[in-house]
């Protein structure tokens, strides 16, 4: 054993066989796939829904969609702060219910479209009237 340090406190020698590295929780090529997930789930999601919605003749701006999206993925903030308890079945459970209120989030926040008006007929231009006859052969 030798002296070290400021303190003169004996130093250990390094053992033999040092330990193995702990395995990385994530891999960065795990890390980038999630990454990439959750990005679409979130943009190109909302721009689908908003594309059918124009497919069907629906007057939603992308704006009011994006909003409406995200508002409904608000549910997630509380679970995803609950998912910290250790307890596997409970997490699950809570995604679940999650998606579950998720899902019904958007047609009970949105009001009914409403009815677009019927394409006017063109509202047809009344006959001049001829003259009055002021002809010397009628009675």
């Amino acid at each position: 054993m030798r002296w070290g340090g400021l303190i003169h406190a004996p130093v250990r020698p390094a053992p033999c066989s040092p330990a193995p590295p702990a395995a990385p929780l994530l891999l960065p090529a795990q890390l980038t796939v999630a990454g990439s997930v959750i990005y679409s789930y979130v943009t190109l999601l909302p721009l689908l829904f908003w594309l059918l919605l124009r497919y069907y003749e629906a007057s939603k701006k992308l704006a009011d969609v994006l909003c409406i999206y995200g508002y409904t993925m608000a549910v997630f903030v509380p679970i995803s702060v609950l998912c910290v308890l250790p307890s596997n079945l409970l997490r699950w459970l809570l995604v679940l219910l999650g998606g579950g209120t998720r899902t019904l989030t958007p047609h009970t926040s949105t009001p009914p479209a409403a009815p677009r008006p019927a394409a006017a007929a063109p509202v047809p231009r009344p006959r001049p009237r001829p003259p009055p006859c002021t002809s010397p052969h009628r009675a």
